[in-house]
């Protein structure tokens, strides 16, 4: 893929006639020079190109823990309410990353629960959240790029994001999140630079409400850019009431939103969800610094799937193990946001002499440094900081362009190739990529049995060296109504849910990697 990209984008550049190069350079200049319509573009992008790949790929169906409890959250949040009761035979529905006890719940922070339920709520299903909150994103890092350098590159930089992580990325063709840590990443760096040229209500108010999606999203990581961005901001800035009151008065919605939501879901309003689940059944721990425990586990394949993640974690007990998976972590996330075609030479030529940049490369480094300290992360981890990637990737190609003029001859080829190479890059993966769920995974019995009507209840017996990513056992919100029940196998203690539910079909499914096989049981 990497040579098909690298000859595609060279054919490109050879066979396209200098008359269409230059209408489309002169189109794109006149798009960057009118910002609003710049950050339009780039929002239109992601909407419409996925809209366009729709009919080929589909809506994508869940397969991660994580996914699912986003999932049952966007349930809750679009029946009106913020935490379930727990289900009289909770024992039976245990499952990774969700909270049974003292309520029914997500153990995840809001934003992306919310922007689900948004999309049940506004289209019929939650993806069309994902699709909103991804444009939303595209739009935000054009806006935060403007605020730090020329109209054009902050446009070919949003492009670069749109190809990258917009149109086709795990972050738009899943439930995981990422893009609401990315826009809230976004609106605080976008806010900065403007404020720090004058204090301007709207300004404060991007800040505020990008530090409320960090903080409802990623907020370990969301602290950590705040601190290292906030050195740019000048001493007159945080003496000015104009500064502070709407970031007070959005903070303080913000905080009783959140408190009053924990104090839901956990009883306390100072127990985050996600705290009260690692009390409960987590085995490993959030920072590599900490012991280990394990608790009393209720089903043997739960207390597997936490001990293999404890095991994943455990890479950090010597100084080469946690050496070889930071690095792993520094090149994954380079190469998801950038593409592993130029990610390693453009970091080679950020130069650091522009206080702008020297900031923008102080709070990845922070952020960065953070997350190597998580016992175990996601690219997603590093959500806050993809504007300010973007932003870097754009140095080194600005420096080559003054290299150009120069009468640097491969600069004159670098500059337009790299765009063209991350645009071939993309295109290519979405060829290769395959959407479909096999009829004998998870979705393709739910969709099956969802079109033959009826309602069903199904066991859940895992074989042994069941995974933490193979979990099956997932519900609706209201799980006594839900057309198809997920239970677990807890042998002669199913007699409890054959009486609890009369009238369902029952069966029973043994998941093996992401299929099963399904027989019923009476």
């Amino acid at each position: 893929m990497v040579g098909l990209s690298i000859l595609a984008a060279s054919a490109a550049r050879r066979f396209v006639s200098p008359r269409v190069r230059g209408w489309a350079l002169r189109t794109v200049r006149e798009v960057a020079r009118r910002r609003p319509l710049a950050i339009a573009a780039s929002v239109a992008l992601v909407l419409l190109g996925r809209l366009v790949l729709l009919p080929v790929f589909g809506i994508p169906d869940p397969t991660a823990p994580d996914e699912f409890s986003y999932l049952l959250m966007a349930d809750t949040f679009a029946s009106g309410r913020l935490t379930n009761s727990p289900h009289p035979l909770w024992p039976h529905f245990e499952t990774m990353f969700v909270l049974q006890q003292p309520t029914y719940a997500s153990v995840y922070p809001v934003a992306q629960g919310l922007s689900l339920a948004l999309g049940i709520k506004l289209f019929g299903h939650p993806w069309f959240g994902v699709w909103l909150s991804t444009g939303a994103l595209c739009g935000a890092i054009c806006w935060m790029l403007q605020g730090w350098m020329p109209a054009k590159w902050a446009l070919l930089g949003s492009v670069i994001a749109v190809l990258r992580i917009g149109i086709h990325s795990y972050w738009m063709d899943s439930y995981w999140g990422g893009s609401h840590a990315a826009l809230g990443g976004a609106l605080v760096f976008g806010a900065l630079p403007r404020l720090r040229r004058g204090v301007n209500t709207r300004d404060v108010i991007a800040l505020g409400l990008g530090l409320c999606i960090l903080a409802n999203s990623r907020p370990y990581e969301g602290l950590l850019l705040f601190i290292a961005g906030a050195v740019y901001l000048k001493s007159a800035q945080l003496w000015s009431l104009r500064f502070w009151a709407p970031l007070v008065l959005i903070g303080g919605l913000s905080s009783a939103f959140f408190f009053y939501y924990c104090w839901r879901v956990t009883g306390k309003p100072w127990k985050l969800p996600q705290q009260a689940y690692m009390e409960q059944y987590s085995a490993s721990t959030m920072f590599v610094w900490q012991s280990p425990r394990e608790p009393e586990y209720r089903h043997r394949d739960l207390r597997e799937a936490h001990l293999a993640l404890r095991t994943e974690a455990q890479e950090y007990a010597s100084l080469s193990g946690a050496a070889r998976a930071i690095w792993q972590r520094l090149t994954s996330i380079g190469g998801f946001f950038l593409g592993p075609l130029i990610v390693l030479p453009l970091l080679l030529f950020v130069y650091p002499g522009q206080r702008k940049t020297r900031v923008l490369l102080l709070t990845v480094s922070l952020v960065l440094l953070g997350i190597s300290f998580v016992a175990y992360a996601q690219i997603h981890y590093a959500a806050p900081i993809a504007a300010l990637l973007y932003a870097l990737a754009m140095q080194p190609l600005r420096r080559l362009t003054v290299s150009r003029r120069r009468g640097n001859r491969a600069a004159v080829w670098i500059v337009p190739a790299i765009p063209l190479i991350v645009a071939t890059y993309s295109l290519l993966s979405l060829v290769v990529t395959n959407h479909e769920a096999p009829e004998n995974s998870r979705a393709g019995f739910e969709r099956r049995f969802l079109e033959q009507g009826g309602r069903h209840l199904i066991f859940v017996r895992y074989p042994p060296g069941h995974t933490a990513g193979n979990e099956w056992v997932y519900n609706r919100a209201d799980i006594d109504r839900a057309p198809i029940v997920w239970a677990r196998d807890m042998g002669e203690k199913n007699a409890e849910l054959l009486t609890y539910y009369p009238g369902r079909k029952f069966l029973m499914v043994t998941p093996a990697s992401s299929h099963g096989t399904l027989r019923a049981i009476r």
